[in-house]
């Protein structure tokens, strides 16, 4: 079974800067997992597993959670949140184990896959003639897309891209920390790379794309919302699957990161159309998973938790570090 970009050492050194404490677990001496801890006052401890842990099945998921809860109790750890990539239509399977389904914390329960082991041009005659119309236009305007050294510099510009696409969208951000340390580490092991589009000098688009096993991810890509030229973010695309395809013959799939579900991908109301208008560009190969679960290792104190701590957890990581909770 693949990792997953959020099990990885990366992604919980940016966690640690959000109050996370990285735990590394082996369950049932065969499955390793990354789990993320935090001690909530007069109840005890909580973990949350990031996309895993990363089998492959409902099956598998179910074999592990008993030796999970021992792991859990002896830790003292009363809720275990678990977000394991499985296929929706065994969703039943997951659910008759006692796991109860909870709301998303991330948001690549569905998400956009394309296979690269095909070729760039075979990439492109499936995807949508708009990104190569747009990748054409900004090339004529003078947009010039390519790969960037991981700097300081390079990340502030790159964070500020991300506020302000946030802001405009209306989705909550994190301080500057946390995405440093999450580009920085990615960058600093040889998987993570950063790719921006300028015009007339200026930075108007930019991506970070990771490189695990056999897998590219689109971890974060942001623009100007008053852009001085057409066509950047197709540009910038258009330049990484060309990128991943001629330099690293190794990577056979680009996971997107994030979309509508496939049955919902034209729904203008759906909450993340506007995520998924521009990747679909790419391709609409959408692959939908579960999602996530609550493994309730303690009914009376996730009921406490549940009723009480959350809300007063979620309000404060909000007002006072100005990031969510997760």
């Amino acid at each position: 079974m693949r990792s997953y970009v959020l099990q990885a050492r990366g992604f919980a050194a940016a966690k640690h800067t959000a109050g996370w404490t990285p735990r590394y677990l082996v369950i049932d001496e065969t499955v390793f997992v990354l789990a993320l801890e935090k001690r909530i006052p007069l109840l005890g401890r909580i973990w949350y597993i990031p996309k895993g842990p990363a089998v492959a099945h409902a099956a598998e998921v179910a074999g592990l959670l008993a030796p999970l809860r021992a792991l859990a109790r002896e830790q003292q750890v009363f809720l275990v949140s678990i977000d394991p990539q499985i296929p929706v239509a065994e969703e039943p399977e997951l659910r008759a184990t006692g796991l109860e389904p909870r709301n998303p914390v991330q948001m690549t329960s569905s998400t956009i896959e394309v296979d690269l082991s095909q070729g760039f041009d075979q990439v492109m005659a499936q995807a949508s003639s708009k990104l190569r119309h747009g990748a054409r236009k900004a090339a004529k305007l003078g947009v010039v897309p390519g790969e960037e050294p991981v700097t300081e510099t390079a990340m502030r510009a790159f964070y500020d891209l991300l506020i302000e696409t946030a802001h405009g969208a209306g989705f909550p951000s994190r301080p500057y920390a946390y995405y440093e340390a999450f580009w920085y580490s990615y960058a600093k092991a040889g998987e993570g790379h950063l790719f921006f589009s300028r015009h007339e000098g200026e930075v108007v688009t930019g991506a970070y794309v990771i490189l695990l096993g056999d897998t590219a991810y689109y971890k974060d890509g942001a623009s100007r919302r008053k852009r001085s030229a057409y066509g950047t973010s197709d540009a910038l695309q258009l330049h990484i699957l060309e990128w991943l395809t001629s330099e690293h013959p190794e990577i056979t799939r680009y996971d997107m990161m994030g979309c509508p579900p496939a049955s919902e991908l034209h729904n203008t109301e759906h909450p993340l159309y506007g995520i998924g208008f521009f990747k679909k560009k790419v391709s609409e190969n959408v692959v939908d998973y579960t999602g996530a679960f609550d493994l309730v290792i303690r009914p009376r104190r996730t009921r406490l938790w549940r009723r009480i701590g959350w809300p007063l957890a979620a309000r404060w990581a909000v007002r006072v570090q100005h990031q969510t909770f997760y």
